[in-house]
């Protein structure tokens, strides 16, 4: 199967999607990102990197832990913290993992966490996949990997490896002389 053949929908972003991405202020640089045409199946220019990896809930979950740890705790977010409170899921329905947003942030059974409420259903956001340009950090550990429709996702049981002692410990270090 040629990876065109992959379950994809042509990108439904709009006029009135592009316009709110600039009142919110996402597209102050100049082409920061870029818009499918016609296509139904993505081919990011090269330094642009499809966008859409998390799901609108992870995302979520990823924005409410940074302002728990800088607003509520006065930390910087830190992946020990990360590694105690959340864990990953594949996403996928019926045996299929997901091209979109394959994985999942989720809390951790056996953590106290809040309560938060996420809506039932984001019909369509599949849908919206757009391109972002890439910024190199000048490390490879940090860019964005390059799209390929092809990859499937395999769960590891890295998902959901706690923090480690030693993390833990550089934590509080950390965290004690701010």
């Amino acid at each position: 199967m040629a990876a065109e053949d992959l379950e994809w929908e042509r990108s439904k972003i709009s006029g009135q999607d592009m316009n709110l991405l600039k009142k919110m202020g996402f597209t102050k640089k100049e082409n920061a990102l870029r818009f499918p045409k016609e296509e139904s199946y993505p081919s990011p220019p090269i330094e642009y990197r499809l966008h859409h990896q998390l799901t609108p809930n992870s995302i979520l979950h990823v924005s409410i832990f940074i302002t728990l740890c800088e607003c509520f705790l006065g930390v910087q977010p830190n992946w020990a913290l990360w590694k105690r409170i959340f864990c990953l899921r594949r996403n996928g329905s019926h045996g299929v993992a997901y091209n979109i947003g394959g994985v999942v942030i989720c809390v951790r059974s056996d953590v106290e966490y809040f309560d938060v409420q996420f809506p039932d259903s984001v019909q369509g956001w599949r849908k919206r996949w757009l391109y972002v340009h890439e910024e190199s950090s000048g490390s490879v550990e940090y860019n964005i990997a390059p799209f390929d429709g092809r990859a499937k996702i395999h769960r590891r049981r890295s998902w959901d490896a706690e923090a480690t002692e030693e993390e833990k410990s550089r934590q509080r270090r950390d965290d004690s002389h701010p």
